[in-house]
């Protein structure tokens, strides 16, 4: 995608079905070429999820990394007020 209208256009093709839960892949592809503009860094847009805010994100990396009972987490101080109601949710 170069940022052209075409590719504008097929963002609003994209979003009148089901959206990606990790984000619109447009937006993805933007994120993906200014960290390597900005960064130099490789990285690839299947791999950029994108959140609502800092809480959500928290929250979906914590449901991927406790994947049954006997897996814990061990939260610094200070920490975000999200972590414990988040890990309570979770079992940890």
């Amino acid at each position: 995608m170069d940022g052209s209208l075409e590719d504008a256009a097929s963002v609003g093709a994209y979003a009148s079905s089901s959206s990606d839960s990790r984000g619109d892949p447009f937006i993805r592809k933007s994120i993906v070429n200014y960290i390597q503009e900005r960064d130099g860094v490789d990285a690839d847009w299947k791999n950029i999820h994108m959140t609502n805010g800092a809480s959500e994100g928290i929250r979906r990396a914590l449901n991927l990394c406790l994947g049954n009972d006997s897996d814990g987490v061990i939260v610094g101080v200070p920490y975000n007020p999200i972590y414990s109601p988040l890990l309570s949710l979770n079992g940890a």
